[in-house]
């Protein structure tokens, strides 16, 4: 069975992710954090204390500036903790409302980074509202029948 980390510093989205995947079978649980901090401890414990095989990780929260790249951060930091999980993928919420450059500094920091860190671009969901729920539950299926095979009717719940 999948096993799924969710880290979002939006308590709402957070759990409206972590409530989908379960209803979907998987095993998902949450890192819960106060807005401001990067909750570099209680991802480490939550990693730590079970095998992940999924981070699903907001990239922006923070010191609470309007570009604050918090989720990096701490993705960094759990790289140098040695801990393990399988695949990563990376949330952000912004879409640039400018049409002659559709991508903003803050996305071409995000794209940056997840060159440099090895992360797929298909890992990236943009925005939930515009599609992003069921390309989310597109991936996590992908990934999950990746490592532990499809999941037959009795698992998934329907």
């Amino acid at each position: 069975m999948c096993r799924i980390l969710v880290v979002d510093d939006n308590i709402g989205r957070s759990r409206l992710t972590t409530g989908i995947l379960r209803d979907r079978g998987y095993r998902a649980d949450r890192v819960d954090f106060t807005a401001g901090t990067i909750p570099v401890e209680s991802c480490v414990e939550a990693l730590k204390s079970k095998r992940y095989d999924i981070l699903i990780l907001d990239v922006h929260f923070g010191d609470g500036r309007k570009h604050s790249m918090g989720g990096l951060i701490l993705y960094r930091k759990l790289l140098r903790q040695s801990i393990h999980w399988r695949e990563t993928i990376v949330y952000t919420q912004y879409s640039s409302n400018n049409t002659e450059n559709p991508i903003d500094d803050a996305q071409e920091a995000i794209l940056a980074f997840i060159k440099k860190e090895g992360i797929p671009p298909e890992r990236v969901i943009s925005n939930f509202a515009m599609g992003g729920v069921s390309r989310l539950q597109s991936m996590v299926a992908e990934l999950c029948e990746k490592y532990h095979g499809a999941m037959t009717k009795d698992e998934s719940g329907e």
